[in-house]
């Protein structure tokens, strides 16, 4: 096991004005995040436990269909597309920069396919507003991720330093527990629908005892 430098990587050593975009890049995502916070704080978005109907962003969508569209594309094949495409090489990327897009990728469609096709929704749709809202900042984010993982040098040593080990490891160990945790209260959320439509059977069938008995 050896260690690396303290920052095990270079970017853009050869070309500063990409260099500089990135970095231009980054600071307008973090204008975005910040701006998001502040609305957010002010007036939360109309979704979940938040929504009134009459402060819907537009139509209504199905609730899967909004999900996927507004993860799967960007965090998936956005991300892939350009870590592929904007290093200039196919066949280039070494050993960590492979083990860091896989990892995003297993992420993104567990969680932009996999999850929204699973999952048993409080609420059947969405307004179109919220998916949109979700779909432009994982569309900024994704690329700049995608792009410095494509871009990125990585000593050659790296993937045997602790710092590595240690963060893959803990990637794996929280992958497993998140998707348990999905797993999980989708399970529960079943077993709450069945509770809740057998406790609505009992007040049906009791109704019409009570009519029949009154007739």
């Amino acid at each position: 096991m050896s260690v690396s430098s303290p920052i095990p990587y270079s970017l853009f050593v050869s070309d500063g004005g990409a260099l500089i975009a990135y970095y231009v890049l980054c600071g307008l995502g973090g204008l975005l995040a910040l701006i998001s916070l502040i609305v957010q704080s002010r007036d939360s978005a109309p979704y979940g436990r938040h929504f009134q109907s009459d402060k819907a962003w537009g139509p209504m969508i199905n609730q899967r269909l909004g999900h996927i569209l507004s993860d799967f594309p960007t965090g998936f094949l956005e991300f892939l597309l350009v870590f592929l495409f904007s290093s200039g090489s196919l066949t280039g990327f070494g050993s960590t920069n492979i083990v860091l897009a896989v990892c995003w990728l297993l992420h993104y469609f567990h969680r932009g396919l996999i999850h929204p096709l699973i999952s048993n929704y409080s609420d059947k749709n969405v307004s179109l507003g919220i998916t949109v809202g979700g779909l432009f900042p994982n569309a900024v984010f994704s690329f700049l991720n995608a792009w410095f993982v494509a871009n990125a040098e990585y000593e050659s040593n790296y993937p045997a330093d602790p710092r590595f080990i240690i963060g893959i490891l803990l990637f794996l160990v929280g992958f497993v527990i998140n998707k348990w945790a999905d797993y999980s209260i989708k399970s529960q959320r079943e077993v709450h629908l069945r509770s809740m439509r057998e406790r609505e059977a009992g007040r049906e069938a009791g109704r019409e005892a009570a009519r029949e008995a009154g007739g």
